[in-house]
């Protein structure tokens, strides 16, 4: 839905401002399996 939405373009905006900042884009990363985890697209992909 909507907040899902917002947090993904929040990603994304983070990920290009720390382009070159591994940590960053880990932390990133971890809040997206968090969100896939909690809402799969498919049932048992993760």
């Amino acid at each position: 839905g909507r907040e899902e939405m917002e947090k993904i373009a929040g990603w994304i905006d983070r990920v290009v401002t720390h382009i070159d900042d591994e940590a960053e884009i880990g932390k990133v990363r971890a809040e997206i399996t968090e969100l896939c985890e909690a809402k799969p697209l498919y049932p048992g992909l993760y």
